[in-house]
């Protein structure tokens, strides 16, 4: 009875210990539950921040992809819109007014001169003026130059200067063509096929050096050039010296702008270069398999280079085979094999 008496006095105690190990197993289950919603947060978070990456990064090669198609478009249009120029009659131009001529125009370009003689309509002075119109017309620019070195040494000093000239203009613009075609060429092919970076790195420097050749014959062309408004003081000068001292038409120069359509046309030509190529500029990436088309090019290499080695080392010892430890007699791997993507990049 006392035993039993005993275990009931204890009965109270073993229940709040009970109650104590229930308490802490709950909460060691939600401290564990806490725990695994904050993993599962942190997973949830890291996981929605890749995706965001990820859309980030379609996103760049989106706008990449586009700023290439529009760059390489718009770089084929300028570089066939620099062609119209080589034949126009403009680059240079000077006009005057004197007697018995209302307005004397000269042109001259690369290929071609224009001369263009209106009357003023007077009895007398027409009578000359219309003589003086027989020379109107388009003609080669080394046909004017003869006529001028027929007229006088001075004149055909000009003359000669300007033919001169005209191959500075011949020799940029025709670096620079080539130049932009061949960007476009390569940033098409980088992107579309081979997305490899000496391709880019060498259709960057032809983008950025195509409009700044363009402009450095801009430059050159308008320093040497010689200025074809001091002809008439050459032709009055050559007059002068057969006559005694006599002109034999006074002139005075139109206040016009020397430079012509064509020089103007370049010039707007190379700076939408530079606006393009500063617009690409902040829309394109590279492309996103340009490191794995890196990593198989340097694989190819060295698998043909070992290929070289292995034939070279065989060939010494009067074998036949086609790589290091290769039997005699074995065959050449195919091509496929060299190149691990097996086919062309996109």
């Amino acid at each position: 009875m006392a035993q039993f008496g005993s275990a009931l006095g204890a009965a109270p105690g073993f229940g709040q210990d009970a109650a104590k190990h229930h308490d802490g197993v709950e909460a060691e289950v939600q401290r564990r539950l806490k725990k695994l919603e904050k993993q599962e947060d942190r997973a949830m978070r890291h996981a929605a921040r890749e995706r965001a990456h990820e859309v980030e990064r379609e996103r760049a090669q989106t706008d990449s992809a586009a700023s290439v198609y529009f760059v390489a478009s718009c770089n084929f249009i300028l570089a066939l819109s620099l062609i119209p120029p080589f034949f126009g009659t403009a680059w240079a131009q000077k006009g005057w007014k004197g007697f018995g001529v209302s307005i004397f125009w000269l042109r001259t370009g690369l290929i071609w001169m224009e001369v263009d003689v209106e009357c003023n309509g007077k009895f007398l002075e027409d009578k000359i003026c219309q003589v003086a119109k027989q020379v109107n017309g388009v003609y080669m620019l080394h046909t004017g130059v003869n006529i001028m070195c027929a007229v006088s040494n001075g004149a055909c000093q000009i003359m000669n200067q300007l033919f001169l000239c005209s191959f500075i203009i011949f020799g940029t613009m025709t670096l620079q063509i080539l130049m932009m075609l061949t960007a476009s060429v390569m940033l098409y092919n980088y992107w579309m096929s081979e997305p490899l970076p000496h391709i880019r790195r060498l259709a960057v420097a032809l983008y950025v050096g195509a409009p700044l050749m363009g402009m450095m014959g801009l430059a050159i062309w308008a320093l040497l050039s010689p200025d074809i408004g001091h002809l008439p003081h050459r032709w009055t000068t050559f007059s002068s010296s057969i006559t005694g001292g006599l002109t034999l038409f006074g002139y005075s120069p139109l206040y016009e702008p020397y430079f012509g359509w064509c020089f103007w046309w370049t010039l707007a030509m190379d700076i939408l270069c530079v606006v393009t190529l500063s617009m690409w500029g902040c829309f394109f990436r590279k492309h996103k398999l340009e490191d794995q088309a890196r990593e198989n090019e340097l694989r190819t290499r060295e698998l043909l280079e070992n290929q070289v080695v292995g034939s070279d080392t065989l060939l010494h010892r009067g074998g036949v085979g086609v790589g290091p430890g290769a039997p005699a007699g074995s065959a050449a791997p195919s091509p496929s094999a060299l190149h691990p993507s097996g086919g062309v990049w996109t």
